[in-house]
């Protein structure tokens, strides 16, 4: 029987087309389970195409967005089949793991930073540089903020978390992560718009840092007024 891990449609990852990716990814990978394709193959070559699309969408050309959006599709694909096929052959490990997330956020930067230079290319406006500086920054901010959390509250943050999921189940769809962003990605570089993306991520990725930080800080002042001293 396939170790499938359920949906948690509280994760901070669980943007609406999560469940579409990990069930296709499930199906592939219990076709190639007895290859000699292992888990680590599959996450390099998902960051690799992650770097290419950043590429792809530097050449700014219509046809290499296009090119871009279809390799992107297929990097987050294999992102998810790396981790199904380790559960199904339960080889998962924390190198992997950590592969695999240091990975994303090389991926995700170089993917930023190729359509900061497209759109600067053509526009030759030095105003998105910096839009794409603080859309690129965020992101990292963002995934760096997560952790630390976890690490340095890990007695509560992941119930807090939960709960405030479970209440806000819509928000669960507005954090500034790579599932979240994907979709405006593909959607504004199918419609040759991303200088507008790069507006918007400029904007909301900040705005989005500056609440997180508060929001979390609130609820652990809440629980203990003193921020859980150090024994």
């Amino acid at each position: 029987m396939t170790d499938k891990k359920p949906i948690d449609p509280h994760d901070v990852d669980a943007a609406f087309l999560i469940p579409y990716y990990r069930n296709l990814s499930f199906i592939i990978a219990e076709k190639i389970k007895n290859t000699k394709i292992t888990p680590m193959q599959i996450t390099f070559i998902a960051h690799f195409l992650g770097f290419l699309s950043g590429f792809f969408f530097y050449l700014a050309e219509y046809k290499y967005l296009v090119i871009g959006v279809i390799v992107i599709f297929l990097s987050n694909l294999l992102d998810f089949l790396d981790g199904s096929l380790a559960r199904i052959r339960k080889e998962r490990t924390r190198l992997g793991g950590f592969t695999d997330y240091l990975g994303d956020a090389f991926k995700w930067t170089a993917m930023f930073l190729g359509i900061t230079l497209g759109v600067y290319k053509n526009t030759n406006d030095t105003r998105f540089l910096i839009l794409g500086f603080l859309a690129t920054t965020s992101y990292i901010l963002a995934r760096l903020a997560y952790e630390v959390y976890l690490r340095y509250f890990s007695e509560v943050a992941n119930d807090i978390i939960k709960t405030q999921k479970a209440k806000n189940k819509i928000i669960t769809q507005f954090f500034y992560d790579g599932q979240q962003l994907l979709p405006l990605i593909m959607i504004a570089a199918l419609l040759n718009k991303l200088n507008w993306l790069l507006i918007l991520f400029g904007i909301y990725g900040p705005i989005f840092i500056f609440i997180e930080f508060f929001v979390m800080r609130y609820k652990i002042k809440k629980i203990d007024p003193r921020g859980f001293p150090k024994d």
